[in-house]
């Protein structure tokens, strides 16, 4: 008996099975395809809440002083507004660490803990996040501590 032969009496279980075959892999590719797709939103959604937050700062003039290296807090010390905004930058912070974490995202290590540590260095920042990380996750605020320790180069956006 021939493969031919075989092929003529077998042809409803071959076509059968390459049938299931090529829909497990065509599941497979769509089931990835849509786990990059929704990792992909994820980051696009930090991205517009990270501008949000920001241009709060910009659209808000009361908020300047939070990126002031000089800021007296001995004779103005935070104000609630002030407090609140470094607050849902700590918040924002903390998400998206998760969803570069999850994501397995290669993001410049180095550049995202200077960022924190020179955010966390000015005077409003450094008193808001002393003041708050007892209430944060340990494993953010393990994080947060080891960008704030570090010291390999000097901090951005520093006169």
């Amino acid at each position: 008996m021939g493969f031919l032969e075989w092929v003529s009496h077998n042809w409803i279980s071959l076509l059968q099975s390459a049938g299931i075959i090529g829909s497990l892999l065509f599941t497979g590719l769509t089931l990835r395809l849509d786990a990059k797709e929704r990792r992909d939103s994820h980051v696009l959604s930090v991205t517009l809440a990270h501008r949000e937050l920001w241009t709060n700062l910009y659209k808000r003039p009361e908020l300047s002083r939070v990126l002031d290296p000089n800021a007296d807090l001995t004779n103005r010390p935070v104000t609630h507004e002030e407090e609140m905004f470094v607050l849902l930058l700590i918040v924002h912070l903390n998400t998206a660490q998760e969803v570069l974490k999850s994501r397995k995202f290669a993001i410049e290590d180095g550049a995202l803990r200077r960022d924190i540590r020179w955010f966390l260095s000015l005077p409003i920042p450094e008193v808001v996040w002393e003041k708050t990380k007892g209430r944060q996750d340990s494993a953010f605020v393990s994080f947060v501590e080891s960008c704030r320790a570090s010291s390999n180069e000097r901090p951005p956006f520093t006169s």
